[in-house]
């Protein structure tokens, strides 16, 4: 090793810690820390000795310096570890220490690794040392720090909340030397590193991140976001090509749609991870999801409009295989934002087009194995075994899809669908996700729109809408902050103050500017969910200072 490598070794967070250097242990009491701190100032800074010497003493942050030491480990045990850091064998045997001794450990070797580092042996550490993040348990950790505390005669820390507050302030540096590792790579290279993490962390998908794994993909989606809506603007303008060129004919679209795949394919380069994760977390990509509705869109447009069929053919099937982590029913959603613009004239053209409106929502499928029941959707109303609920009559909608899975590994998805009026309503469940897309495209259009431009209208009239920890008005909002201590409290916030998001099959309404304020709503659990989300996104992207000139 170098001399260069030794001084990086030397200068991770283990060997700034208070106890190595002035050479103490966790069982020293008062007055060998201070026989020790004098010793060391000999040959190291004075200052530095002092200021460990206090720290050491000084019970409000005696508790930092232990839990970024190795707690649990015995003393002589704990300083050849740190001596012997730079040994490659340190991360192996660091598997052998308690959760939080490993941790710090890990961390400290990630310190020490230079852009030199291979990227399969950068993920390798990255996801032990996220992994064993996972593991900490906080109670363990105060066990462990009274028993050397009785020892060297310091007063116990009398609860865990103290223990649980450093170990925030543990994660946080852990975040910290993870983003600092990866940072010194190339581009490529992080795209790599954040691959295989998300790949392994997630079993591909099938189980959520760890919290390390999600915090750095959080930052690179961050770090992202230019070229992420660049290459959707770029899609936007190669789409209003194709558009514009398919009066000329297939084969002068077909050209476009090569330019189109191509800039999708360097899209999902980047972006495949933070797909990943989002699908684990039960959720969508909401740029993910933009762009493979522009490209969807026009697919629909080109059968629609000019009869074309090799054309749409294609982008289906690219869609099919390149963006298997986006939900069915999202994208059809994002096909309808269009149609919400267009919500009152297709009311006043009605009459015209009943024919085609009721063969669009007509549907019916058998459910079960071995005992069938029907489940139909027409102009008549929705039918399921002995229930009935005609079309006019339903003021409240809602689906979903449950995922479970045994050890990591998926055992099937449960759908769900709700029809209501104001006085009952009946639930349909089943694990065809075929005919639960076919039900829910059919039920959006039949009644979900209605539904929604209902809601607009009673905002323009002045009344409100109410949900779980939300009231929505016509200007604004109201949402509950939660507090830990005292009881919540109502927030009234203008349009510009909130962002929404989705979240563990949820969608949220929050407060930009305070993260206390927000109200969950269940896809699964509360009524109308939907329709609220595509009030609200539609509302965003319009430039109308009130939701009920969505209609106007």
């Amino acid at each position: 090793m170098t001399l260069a490598d030794q001084t990086l070794v030397q200068s991770t967070s283990l060997h700034k810690n208070p106890f190595f250097v002035i050479g103490a242990t966790t069982r020293d009491n008062r007055n060998r820390l201070i026989e020790l701190a004098e010793e060391q100032s000999l040959i190291r800074d004075a200052n530095e000795c002092r200021d460990a010497q206090g720290a050491l003493i000084n019970l409000r942050t005696r508790l930092g310096a232990e839990m970024g030491w190795l707690p649990g480990v015995a003393p002589r045990k704990a300083n050849q570890i740190v001596t012997g850091l730079a040994d490659p064998a340190a991360r192996t045997n660091a598997g052998e220490l308690p959760p939080l001794a490993r941790a710090n450990v890990l961390s400290a070797v990630a310190e020490t690794l230079g852009a030199a580092t291979k990227p399969g042996e950068a993920a390798a550490l990255i996801l032990h040392l996220a992994e064993t993040v996972e593991g900490i348990d906080p109670d363990l950790i105060l066990r462990d720090i009274n028993e050397d505390r009785s020892v060297a005669g310091f007063p116990p820390v009398r609860d865990v909340g103290p223990v649980e507050e450093e170990l925030d302030a543990r994660r946080r540096h852990y975040r910290g030397v993870v983003r600092d590792l990866v940072d010194q790579f190339s581009s490529e290279t992080i795209v790599k590193i954040i691959d295989v993490l998300v790949r392994k962390s997630t079993a591909e998908g099938t189980r959520h991140a760890n919290a390390l794994v999600q915090d750095l993909v959080d930052v690179f989606e961050t770090g992202a976001q230019s070229f992420i809506q660049q290459e959707i603007e770029n899609v936007t303008a190669l789409v209003a090509r194709a558009n514009a060129a398919a009066p000329h004919g297939e084969s002068a679209v077909l050209k476009i749609i090569e330019n189109i795949k191509s800039t999708a394919l360097n899209f999902n380069r980047i972006v495949k991870p933070i797909q990943i994760v989002s699908k684990a977390n039960g959720i969508d990509h909401r740029p993910s999801r933009e762009l493979a509705g522009l490209i969807r869109s026009l697919a629909v447009d080109l059968y629609n409009e000019h009869g074309m069929v090799a054309a749409p053919a294609q982008l289906t099937e690219f869609l099919r295989d390149n963006f298997p982590h986006l939900d069915e029913l999202s994208e059809r959603t994002a096909e309808d934002a269009e149609y919400l613009k267009k919500a009152q004239e297709a009311q006043r053209q009605a009459e015209l087009d009943q024919e085609e409106f009721n063969r669009s929502i007509t549907y019916s499928a058998e459910l079960g194995v071995l005992f069938k029941d029907k489940v139909q959707i027409s102009p008549a109303g929705v039918y399921w075994r002995n229930n009935h609920m005609p079309l006019d009559a339903i003021t409240r909608i809602r689906w979903g899809a449950t995922r479970h899975s045994v050890n990591g590994i998926p055992t099937g998805t449960d759908f769900m669908i709700l029809v209501g009026d104001d006085r009952s309503s009946f639930t349909i469940n089943m694990r065809n996700k075929q005919v639960y897309g076919e039900l829910v495209d059919r039920l959006w259009r039949a009644a979900g729109v209605t539904i929604l431009v209902n809601q607009i209208r009673k905002l323009k009239a002045g009344e409100h809408l109410t949900y779980p920890d939300a009231v929505i008005r016509d200007d604004g909002l109201t949402l509950t902050r939660h507090r830990t201590f005292g009881a919540n409290e109502q927030v009234s916030l203008r349009w510009d103050q909130v962002k929404i998001w989705n979240h563990d099959g949820n969608f949220v309404v929050g407060a930009k500017e305070d993260k206390k304020v927000y109200a969950v709503l269940s896809y699964q659990k509360h009524d109308n969910v939907h329709v609220l989300e595509n009030m609200i996104r539609a509302y965003f992207k319009s430039s109308k200072p009130r939701l009920s000139q969505l209609l106007d």
